[in-house]
């Protein structure tokens, strides 16, 4: 699927927090969404460290990662080069699906 430049995002729930993972411990956040939001059966249950680390921070990969009251709820991953960003991984935990997460993080 390709988008084109422009238009209007799509709306933010208000109790949703989007951050990029900057740390250990937010990449730690983005591993355990995406492994029980995808999900990933063959890494579950999950153990930190097992799909990043803090080796992938400052290069053309960004994970982000959506918070509600503190807890992870969605994630997506952006790989972005002088051309074109391309979105990865978008996974929602389970519980938390149907809320509109995804949507922003994409």
């Amino acid at each position: 699927m390709l988008r084109l430049p422009g238009g209007c995002p799509p709306p933010m729930p208000p109790e949703l927090r989007i951050v990029e993972a900057h740390n250990a411990a937010t990449i730690q956040a983005f591993e355990a969404v995406l492994v029980d939001g995808m999900p990933l059966k063959w890494l579950q249950p999950f153990r930190p460290g097992t799909v990043f680390d803090v080796r992938v921070l400052g290069g053309s990969l960004h994970l982000f990662v959506g918070f509600v009251d503190h807890r992870p709820v969605s994630v997506s991953l952006a790989c972005v080069d002088s051309h074109v960003v391309g979105v990865y991984a978008v996974a929602t935990i389970p519980e938390t699906c149907g809320r509109g997460y995804g949507a922003p993080l994409t």
